[in-house]
């Protein structure tokens, strides 16, 4: 299978998916890591919702073609501005520096894509909204937790952090 035979939308998931391959990159990451290591200590791992994504891809294939273009050229600016951040923004978010990461981080390719898609955009306005859900049952139960959440839905404007925020949790980076 090649790429001339993809619609744009998925050519350009493809070549970024590649991309990432070629640069030692995952989006996976660091959630596998995460996953694994808890599960190695015995720590219980819960995902905050779970989305069927057969709706959002028929819709995703069904955007016309105005849309399905917009989302190629989302996706190759994702890919040119990574190149050159990539390591700077991994390194920042390694030590918790998020105001670093916010400048080297310009948004998701895919929430970008999605807002194209009436099922796509409410399928991000769900993943904000049980992962905010999710932390809120977690704050009040003893103990600790550690949540991992995908920058496109944390940093993104209404996302998990403003919502934490205005919710009266004190969000700050590590010192």
């Amino acid at each position: 299978h090649d790429f001339e035979h993809d619609k744009p939308v998925w050519a350009g998931v493809r070549l970024r998916r590649e991309v990432l391959q070629r640069l030692r990159l995952s989006d996976s990451e660091p959630v596998d890591t995460v996953k694994q290591l808890a599960r190695q200590a015995g720590v219980p791992v819960r995902a905050a919702g779970h989305y069927d994504m057969g709706r959002i891809i028929k819709d995703v294939n069904g955007m016309d073609k105005a849309a399905a273009e917009a989302c190629l050229t989302y996706t190759l600016d994702d890919i040119d501005f990574d190149l050159g951040r990539a390591g700077k923004t991994g390194a920042a978010w390694a030590i918790g520096d998020l105001e670093t990461v916010r400048v080297n981080y310009q948004g998701s390719a895919l929430a970008n894509c999605l807002r194209g898609s009436g099922k796509g955009a409410a399928l991000v306005e769900r993943g904000v909204n049980d992962t905010v859900a999710a932390i809120d049952r977690a704050a009040v139960k003893p103990g600790k937790t550690v949540v991992v959440v995908p920058l496109a839905i944390l940093l993104r404007r209404g996302g998990v952090l403003e919502r934490l925020r205005t919710r009266g949790y004190e969000v700050s980076s590590p010192e």
